[in-house]
């Protein structure tokens, strides 16, 4: 296929039924004529046998079923056809066709060939009528325009208005291996998949259009910037790691979207990939895309092959009477980890070896597509080799596969090497979380226990909602510095199948628990300046534009010194406003502890949708419940075991029962009142908070 900016390089089968179609002096007999003329006049001589075959119905040599036999009859001569079906009512057709067959210096020119033909169909009405076999989105007309630098640029009129867009039209190439049913199977298989397909990240199809050829021709936006493999030998060396990063998230993205609506590429190669004016990534050709499952018109006895260099080592190997493989998810994984190493080392996958068969060959033989010696770290490495694995269930998914991507692009420090488990239980557990104690081995003398977060995954596990929580906590908790903030170390393999993070261990535990433990001992003051800790992490969040979102008993860590920091930043959001960031403002679905969670987070709109309100006075409510959990030291509506009760009492604005005045006077009591108003506006503020409770923290 030919895309604007695309220079893609496919590889073709080697089937024995091409000795049917080979011109005899390409078994060896040779003319005078040589070189590009000897392969000219070869394919005039291959076009003549298509010719035949679509009058009469038979192929060259059709009694024949051994390629031996075939050859030793092209060697000797004899002829392909032993009859010429329905040319016999058109003679100059006929005499046409057995001038093709003639030898290599006798056959007509292509010229003369299209001549005749051209004025036997009318080409324009038998497209139209394709065009309508295949039902398109829009069928185009108006196209004014050429060729530019070999790709095809046009102006799309309609109305008073033209859009620039690329049409794809479709290369026959050696006629010697042209198949009439794989060409058709492409164009529909195209049309097919695409018509299931809209995503930011896939090349939009416009329609169809005639003129450019026998084929009908495909039209698309204009890709300023053409294929990634174009555009990186431009711009590689001035792309920061973001930008790469950015790319292969687009790519991953794209594919996640493709595998979600069960769909194989099949295909996808540093030419398959374009990118728009502002470097956005399209997923473009479809033509060997398979609907898995699908029963339908995509049903194909016989798959293509995708571009050598990025075709996984299974899709090599071919069957004798199915050919390769149909595409699948881990194919397409494997082409991604070949793309990887494009965007990372500005290098086609084996660019050391020029032969694509040779390409091929080393791919069977396990031989990795790059070399040591290019500049990719360990980290990157890593998901490079799990996305190439020669075991196919070895590969990841899609979505592991963008998981791991987020985590590289954030930044966050690698620390797998460093980490070791002390035993294979978890310390602790949360609602989308495991805790475990492990050694972080700083340096050969220095040693220390960190806290390993894992993200644990149910049986009906949302993957993308989890992605979107760990993306978020790891963005967000690495932009904070505070001493009432827990710092966030880096990430970890080997907890699961999503990075873990890694943060310090606090050898008191979460809050809760502290006070179970030593709420007895705890005078006044030290209660307070564990409100102390709390509102100054709070202050600090706030003031960087965040919101907590689930600020808990469970989610405020003690150290050896009880000094307080808040911690799991899963559901936390950035206040409304300009930001860079390349993540959503706030949760998907806003969720907390029931006893902590602010009256409107608890509100729908008529389509039970959650609520857009975010505002650090949510975190003011919520900090009214550590409130009366770090002075009572039991969580709100402690009395009441079941939750779905407690829920009931939040939705009737019932607030949690007051505690005996000797456990909480009469001021503190309002002061956790305010904190508790429905009317958001009402409650104090960060300074007030800080003020009322260090005066008591002494």
């Amino acid at each position: 296929m030919v895309i604007a900016g695309s220079e893609a390089t496919t590889f073709q089968s080697e089937c024995r039924d091409r000795y049917r179609w080979m011109a005899p002096e390409k078994f060896g007999i040779q003319d005078e004529e040589g070189g590009e003329q000897l392969t000219k006049t070869a394919e005039v001589y291959s076009y003549g046998c298509i010719m035949i075959m679509l009058f009469s119905g038979h192929r060259p040599y059709h009694s024949k079923q051994d390629s031996n036999d075939i050859i030793l009859a092209g060697l000797d001569r004899k002829e392909p056809f032993e009859q010429f079906g329905g040319l016999d009512d058109d003679p100059k057709l006929k005499e046409l066709a057995q001038q093709c067959l003639l030898r290599s210096g006798e056959r007509p020119p292509l010229s003369r060939i299209i001549d005749l033909l051209t004025r036997r169909i009318n080409v324009s009405n038998a497209m139209n009528l394709l065009l309508l076999e295949l039902q398109p989105s829009r069928p185009m007309t108006a196209m004014v325009g050429g060729s530019i630098s070999g790709t095809l640029r046009y102006n799309w009129l309609h109305g008073s208005d033209a859009t620039v867009v690329a049409v794809k039209t479709l290369d026959v190439g050696d006629l010697n291996d042209i198949n009439i049913d794989k060409t058709c199977d492409m164009i529909r298989r195209e049309v097919n998949v695409r018509e299931r397909l809209k995503h930011e990240t896939i090349l939009d199809l416009y329609g169809m259009t005639t003129g450019f050829g026998v084929l009908p021709s495909f039209v698309y936006p204009w890709m300023a910037h053409g294929s990634l493999h174009d555009y990186l030998k431009r711009e590689f060396s001035t792309l920061s790691p973001l930008q790469k990063f950015d790319i292969l998230y687009q790519v991953a993205d794209g594919i996640k979207y493709l595998h979600k609506n069960n769909i194989a590429h099949g295909n996808l190669t540093g030419d398959n990939v374009l990118l728009d004016d502002a470097a956005r990534v399209r997923i473009a050709d479809f033509s060997r895309s398979v609907i898995l499952g699908d029963t339908g018109v995509l049903k194909s006895s016989k798959q293509l092959p995708g571009a050598a260099r990025y075709v996984s080592p299974e899709s090599v190997v071919r069957d004798e009477q199915t050919g390769p493989p149909q595409p699948t998810k881990s194919q397409d994984v494997y082409s991604y980890g070949c793309i990887t190493i494009l965007v990372l080392s500005g290098k086609v996958p084996y660019w050391w070896i020029s032969e694509e068969s040779e390409v091929l060959s080393e791919k069977v033989k396990g031989t990795e597509p790059f070399l040591t010696s290019v500049e990719i770290d360990r980290v990157h490495l890593d998901l490079v080799r799990r996305c190439l694995s020669m075991l196919i269930e070895s590969r990841p998914c899609i979505e592991k596969v963008l998981c791991s991507v987020l985590v590289q692009r954030s930044g966050a420090l690698d620390l797998t090497s460093l980490v070791q488990r002390l035993n294979e239980a978890h310390q602790a557990s949360g609602g989308f979380s495991n805790v475990h104690m492990c050694t972080l081995h700083a340096s050969m003398s220095n040693a220390v226990h960190v806290a390993v977060k894992e993200m644990r995954l149910g049986v009906d596990a949302n993957m993308s909602t989890i992605i979107n929580r760990l993306f978020r906590e790891i963005k967000i908790w690495m932009r904070l510095e505070h001493e009432n903030i827990v710092p966030f170390l880096g990430v970890t393999e080997g907890f699961g199948s999503l990075p873990a993070l890694v943060s310090p261990w606090f050898k008191n535990g979460v809050l809760t628990e502290y006070l179970q433990r030593e709420h007895e001992t705890l005078s006044y003051s030290q209660k307070f300046a564990l409100l102390r800790d709390v509102a100054r992490g709070l202050q600090y969040l706030h003031s960087q534009s965040t919101i907590h979102g689930d600020p808990t008993g469970n989610n405020i860590l003690v150290d050896q010194n009880g000094k307080a920091s808040l911690t799991d930043f899963g559901l936390s959001s950035f206040l409304p406003g300009p930001t860079s960031e390349a993540l959503p403002l706030f949760p998907t679905n806003p969720t907390g502890v029931m006893a902590y969670l602010a009256p409107e987070y608890l509100v729908s709109d008529d389509d039970g949708n959650p609520p857009l309100v975010r505002s650090t006075a949510s975190d003011v409510y919520a900090f009214g419940g550590i409130m009366l959990l770090t002075l009572e030291g039991r969580d709100p509506y402690h009395y009441i075991k079941n939750q779905i009760t407690i829920m009931m009492q939040r939705m009737k604005g019932i607030t949690p029962k007051r505690p005996s005045k000797s456990v909480i006077g009469d001021a503190e009591w309002d002061f956790i009142q305010r904190c508790w108003l429905k009317d958001m506006d009402g409650r104090p503020l960060d300074s007030e908070i800080l003020t009322f409770v260090e005066r008591r923290a002494g």
